[in-house]
């Protein structure tokens, strides 16, 4: 084909080069846009591949690569809208007669033309992406008119195909790039090195639960792969010399047989890694959880949320305190480390809320926590009820909780989660604890990130904000709202 395209992650923070450039640190890579990259060099591409979040460039040194692109695709978060918008505008200036193509979560919520690509395509991309761009290069409109998912530009005309993309069978043969990945760049955790011989596997997509401030149910439906590929995969990614694999997916458990099915296939072949899964706290029995201990998991990182009954339910996560309370001990009986993640600032929410799930975290063996303050994202749930309400404007994209939603405002938010983390992490106890469990496992990676994190909490205290906004005031994302790329970038 002898065309070179460029693939770019927006950064989470800002796109900014040289010393101005932040690190925004990753367990994982940009695991989509590296199965784009694979289908594209299917197809006789040659594909370079830019992650902001961990990629620092020089101007001269981006520019020179935008120069020499002949197509540049771009993955949209809502989180990095505005920061799309600039490189979208920035290319355009580098390199005019670049074709630009958008894709990605923000995409499928929004179905429309994002500002300044020539074509975007909603939903899973990579059974097509080669066909569609060869189509879009050889400008085969009446091609492209063929495939579904796809908004274009045709004689200064915007052509709809409807619908979206979606890949039924997951069973295929394309695996993300991996052989364009740095990895000494991800495998960092709350800005501390985990381990750099880390690698992501997605054995499911979609969800089939409906959490008010989750957006996965907007497009997609649940989909899983088979537990004999799942495990085809592991064995070649362990033999390669990966220690660490994170399930790159927001619940493993859904399926409990299937799980069970893969965690056997990782044991019958021999495979030796350790797995990190994400689960609910709903889907807990001995056999399930002696299954995934035998298989190589070794945390299991949960959505508790709150501990409190009327705000999961608000929620509708569809589970109980008491099952979070199980789940906890559960894994700790089978020597699992636990990940609970919370979110604090529900309408309801009072102090006297926060200050049950502080007594929460301290009396369950816990081992780590994170917290976030609530945002209405465009496309749940909880946006839609508080734009019918009168609270989130229509060009509001990301609105973190305030005094307007509920009784407590942001900064009070902050305070209390900040309080959280101390009351939590502050304990010779917790860390005397996650050392003795470490040592029993040998799992001597997780001891070295404990003891990073101890260090880290002892000599800089602001670790007790990781998660929380820097500046709560500007997460409203208008779309109308387009910043010069020169600031940008």
């Amino acid at each position: 084909m002898n065309k070179n395209i460029t693939l770019v992650f927006p950064s989470f923070l800002s796109n900014a080069f040289g010393s101005k450039w932040r690190k925004n640190s990753s367990i994982v890579y940009p695991v989509g846009l590296f199965y784009i990259a694979a289908a594209l060099e299917r197809q006789g591409y040659s594909v370079r591949v830019i992650d902001f979040n961990v990629d620092k460039y020089e101007r001269e040194e981006f520019d020179e690569i935008v120069r020499s692109s002949d197509m540049v695709g771009i993955s949209v978060y809502t989180r990095s809208y505005r920061n799309a918008q600039g490189l979208c505008s920035y290319i355009r200036k580098v390199n005019p007669g670049a074709l630009i193509i958008a894709g990605g979560p923000h995409i499928n919520l929004m179905r429309e033309l994002f500002p300044g690509t020539d074509l975007i395509l909603v939903g899973e991309g990579e059974e097509v992406i080669g066909e569609v761009v060869t189509a879009l290069f050889n400008g085969d409109y009446e091609r492209l008119q063929g495939f579904p998912g796809l908004i274009f530009r045709k004689n200064g005309e915007i052509v709809n195909t409807g619908t979206f993309l979606q890949v039924s069978n997951l069973d295929t043969d394309i695996y993300p790039a991996r052989q364009l990945i740095d990895r000494s760049k991800y495998g960092e955790l709350i800005d501390i090195n985990v381990t750099d011989r880390i690698d992501s596997v997605v054995t499911s997509r979609g969800c089939p639960y409906s959490c008010t401030f989750c957006i996965r149910k907007c497009v997609f439906s649940y989909r899983v792969r088979s537990p004999e590929h799942v495990v085809d995969e592991i064995e070649q990614l362990s033999k390669s010399g990966t220690q660490i694999l994170v399930f790159n997916e927001d619940n493993f458990l859904v399926d409990r047989e299937r799980a069970i099915k893969i965690m056997d296939g990782i044991v019958e072949r021999g495979i030796k890694v350790r797995i990190l899964i994400q689960a609910r706290v709903d889907v807990v029995d001995d056999e399930l959880y002696s299954a995934l201990r035998r298989g190589g998991v070794f945390l299991i990182l949960y959505g508790i949320e709150s501990a409190n009954q009327d705000i999961l339910d608000f929620y509708d996560k569809r589970t109980t305190v008491e099952q979070a309370e199980r789940a906890i001990r559960t894994a700790k009986r089978y020597g699992i480390f636990t990940y609970g993640f919370f979110i604090l600032g529900a309408p309801m929410e009072r102090e006297e809320h926060i200050r049950r799930s502080i007594q929460f975290v301290l009396e369950n063996p816990l081992d780590f926590i994170a917290l976030n303050i609530l945002d209405y994202q465009y496309g749940s749930r909880l946006w839609k009820q508080a734009h019918k309400e009168g609270l989130v404007k229509d060009n509001q994209l990301i609105v973190t909780t305030n005094s307007r939603f509920g009784s407590l405002d942001t900064a009070t938010l902050e305070e209390f989660s900040k309080e959280m983390y101390r009351a939590f992490y502050l304990r010779p106890s917790l860390f005397a604890r996650i050392f003795a469990k470490s040592l029993r496992a040998r799992n001597f990676i997780l001891l070295k990130f404990t003891f990073k994190l101890l260090m880290k909490i002892l000599f800089n205290f602001r670790v007790f904000s990781f998660i929380s906004h820097d500046n709560p005031e500007t997460i409203e994302c208008e779309k109308s709202h387009i910043t010069d790329a020169e600031e940008m970038c």
